[in-house]
């Protein structure tokens, strides 16, 4: 089976840990909830889980000590050109597109259509997101919206180094059709095992 669901009363750590004598250490991207981090630290400082960075930030908490972020006031702002100057996203060379930083006053009206937005992303399929699409097809049809599994992206940041392996996915609810893991958009807190 590539994909394994776990439904459990708790915490996420007290979720994984039975898995880890039968999977090894789990891989899983940073968890961009504090809560989430901290349930799982034990896990990390035992060596039974490895964070690797989450492939959906542009940004570490690192930048953003480095912009500034050692001491209040700490301003968006600043964090902001420092990641645009080190990444050069939005930058002409040494400048800003458009001539400056911030657009926030026009950012403020409404939009109206124009410029048109860009059409979505679109990935390829695997048979890892096929069968996490069924399943949460499954588990979640009468909840409103629709899943489009080929606007997740693949995952093999996960994977990388370690080849192909069973993902688990742990929601701390008792039923999952009855409650959505709240941890993100899509298939919620997935982990990829390391293949020894």
């Amino acid at each position: 089976m590539a994909v394994q669901h776990v439904v459990a009363e708790g915490p996420y750590a007290t979720a994984l840990e039975p898995l880890i004598p039968e999977l090894g250490p789990l891989r899983v991207m940073v968890p961009a909830e504090r809560e989430l981090r901290i349930d799982l630290k034990r896990l990390a400082n035992q060596g039974s889980l490895q964070f690797i960075p989450h492939e959906g930030w542009l940004s570490t908490s690192d930048q953003f000590m480095e912009s500034d972020g050692k001491a209040p006031p700490w301003k968006m702002d600043k964090f902001y050109r420092f990641i645009r100057g080190s990444t050069g996203v939005l930058m002409e060379g040494e400048k800003p597109v458009g001539g400056r930083y911030s657009f926030d006053v026009e950012n403020r009206m409404p939009w109206h259509g124009k410029p048109p937005s860009p059409d979505p992303p679109s990935f390829p399929k695997d048979p890892i997101k096929e069968e996490v699409g069924e399943l949460v097809r499954k588990a979640f049809d009468h909840h409103p919206g629709r899943l489009d599994i080929d606007a997740l992206p693949p995952p093999e940041r996960i994977l990388n180094g370690s080849g192909p392996g069973p993902r688990q996915s742990a929601c701390p609810f008792s039923d999952p059709t009855k409650t959505p893991c709240p941890t993100g958009p899509g298939v919620s807190f997935t982990l990829a095992s390391h293949q020894l």
